[in-house]
């Protein structure tokens, strides 16, 4: 037994000695690792237990037949799970790391920081424990108490992350104390996908938008080593059916469509059964079900009445609402939905619609809506209505002048909610008065102050475009992100495709995608506020302070667009809001 232990041992002490004089033959990365015969490996170890997978590194790293580079990718598994052989592993990389050059060390410290980000607390704390003092400030073992501090596991642990962001310990600069990535790169493969848009017609801007992110995923995607192929197939061209048969059997999730009656086609065709269609639609028409037929990669009006029900009401304590509505099919169909989901709360609402016609006329219908009256000559409007909150299932354009009157009838204290039909106008600079929409909330799919680990990223390449975020870039983006994590090369049962959806956690530059065990999408939408400049993020604390001593403002915010661009989205919107509210 002592001579099996001691002829392991020496295999292990030779195989060190052979990488630290091999180390420049080993593949380098410019970022993270590249996806090869090593990864397919790695891949094989998804679903196992940290004890299995060290148990099969262990057999790969010490047997002298196979290849050099499958046995270095075997060092940082045993590295970073806890078992018998992580003290000579460690010693192994910190060996490797002494003598590699700089580009080198990123690709050390990359695979390993994302093959910690996959151990369980329990290994990263017993790893802890192999660290001298005199090894803490070098690879691999500050990598481990960098991660460690983290998660929350030490004592100090912001003290111990701020000396790591004063100090450069890590070459690499995707290793930062920013929130970390919970996709698994390691178990990324190379894929492919193909995305159905108008690329001509009033819908064409917005897929140009889409377009734009989702090729802005694919270069993060390239970066990390994946190569993730997207088709883009012309809804508009005559013979897009056809390019969509032709596509091989592997390209089997498809991004689309954005339209309706595109939809209706693919189903008539008995398409949707030969792919997995992600529909940029807010539900699927009623002939078809979701998580069977095809599935939703879009807001719903669902979503959004459970975010400003949930602001209201959980936020700012409000339980009693008033819904104005227009009396057409957008409008009626909202309020009703609102009406239900907020009864099935336990909340109270009174509506009351209004038609185009009454345009001149909402004076007196908002005095009536708010039964506003007027105590004495000479002083302003008191509202009896008892409601603290009314939502507005409308566009924008006619906020300002809704919304003043329902201010001045004295409803300026109570909340003012909107849909996400705002969020396309309020992309844009909307030169408003920020006092009139102080108290409004909305919801929206894409905030660019939203923390992502990609935001920097994200936002890096649409400056070298010179553009900024909107919900349909951010839409395109998160779509690639999703499918790459998806992992689906074939058409699979719709329970194995809700199965997995329903597990996958994927850090979205957008409002989350949320699928339940059934594959229905629910988003966990962002509020924000209207603000001169459009629109920003909804502050809790300042806007209560606002509500009690309405001295500071809380919806202030300086972002810009071009001209050109308000006017290209504005024509685009149009046009999409006219079939929304037909």
């Amino acid at each position: 037994m002592k001579l099996s232990k001691q002829c392991f041992l020496i295999t292990l002490l030779f195989f060190v000695f052979t990488l630290s004089s091999c180390v420049q033959t080993l593949p380098i990365s410019n970022s993270l690792f590249n996806p090869n015969d090593e990864e397919a490996w790695v891949q094989d170890l998804v679903g196992k237990t940290s004890a299995e997978q060290s148990e099969i590194a262990a057999k790969v790293w010490s047997d002298s037949s196979k290849p050099l580079k499958l046995r270095d990718r075997a060092t940082y598994i045993l590295a970073s799970r806890n078992n018998a052989n992580t003290k000579v592993a460690l010693s192994s990389l910190a060996s490797q790391c002494a003598q590699s050059t700089d580009e080198y060390k990123k690709y050390m410290e990359e695979t390993l920081f994302h093959d910690l980000n996959a151990v369980p607390d329990t290994d990263l704390a017993a790893n802890l424990k192999l660290i001298s003092p005199s090894s803490e400030t070098y690879f691999p073992y500050n990598l481990i108490i960098f991660t460690a501090a983290k998660r929350g596991l030490l004592p100090n642990n912001q003290e111990i992350l701020s000396k790591f962001k004063n100090q450069n310990y890590f070459k690499s600069p995707y290793i930062t104390i920013e929130k970390t990535p919970t996709s698994n790169y390691v178990t990324a493969q190379n894929g492919s996908v193909a995305m159905l848009l108008p690329q001509s017609g009033p819908y064409s801007t917005f897929s140009r938008q889409i377009i734009t992110g989702a090729k802005i995923a694919q270069k993060l995607l390239q970066e990390q080593g994946i190569q993730w192929n997207i088709t883009f197939i012309d809804t508009q061209d005559p013979n897009w059916i056809s390019y969509l048969e032709e596509l091989p059997q592997e390209c089997a999730v498809i991004g689309g469509p954005l339209q309706t009656n595109i939809y209706q086609t693919l189903y008539n065709s008995k398409l949707t059964s030969q792919k997995i269609f992600f529909t940029f639609l807010t539900r699927l028409p009623e002939h078809s079900m979701e998580g069977v037929d095809a599935w939703r990669f879009f807001t719903s009006p669902e979503d959004q009445i459970t975010a400003v029900l949930n602001v209201a009401q959980k936020d700012l304590g409000i339980k009693s609402f008033g819904s104005f509505y227009q009396n057409n099919t957008y409008g009626k169909g909202m309020n009703t939905l609102f009406t239900n989901m907020a009864k099935e709360r336990g909340l109270s609402v009174y509506s009351m619609a209004y038609s185009d016609k009454d345009v001149h006329e909402l004076n007196s219908i908002t005095q009536k809506f708010l039964d506003s009256r007027t105590p004495e000559k000479g002083k302003l409007p008191i509202a009896k209505r008892p409601i603290d909150a009314i939502f507005f299932p409308d566009v924008w354009k006619k906020m300002d002048m809704i919304i003043s009157y329902m201010q001045y009838h004295g409803g300026h204290k109570k909340v003012m909610l909107g849909t996400s039909l705002w969020e396309q106008s309020l992309n844009n600079p909307a030169n408003i008065n920020s006092q009139t929409f102080a108290l409004t909330l909305f919801p929206v799919s894409y905030d660019s102050k939203r923390e992502s680990p990609y935001k920097e990223f994200f936002q890096g390449e649409l400056n070298k475009q010179q553009s900024i975020g909107t919900n349909w870039i951010a839409l395109g983006f998160d779509f690639v992100l999703m499918s790459s994590q998806l992992q689906i090369q074939k058409k699979e049962p719709n329970q194995e495709v809700n199965r997995k959806l329903s597990a996958l956690k994927v850090d979205y530059i957008g409002a989350p995608f949320v699928y339940s065990a059934q594959g229905k999408l629910s988003r966990e939408l962002i509020i924000n506020q209207p603000a001169r400049n459009g629109r920003t993020p909804f502050n809790k604390e300042a806007f209560l302070l606002y509500q009690k001593n309405g001295k500071a403002l809380p919806n202030l915010d300086d972002e810009t667009k071009t001209k050109q661009e308000q006017k290209e989205e504005q024509n685009a919107l149009d046009a999409l809001i006219q079939s929304i509210l037909n």
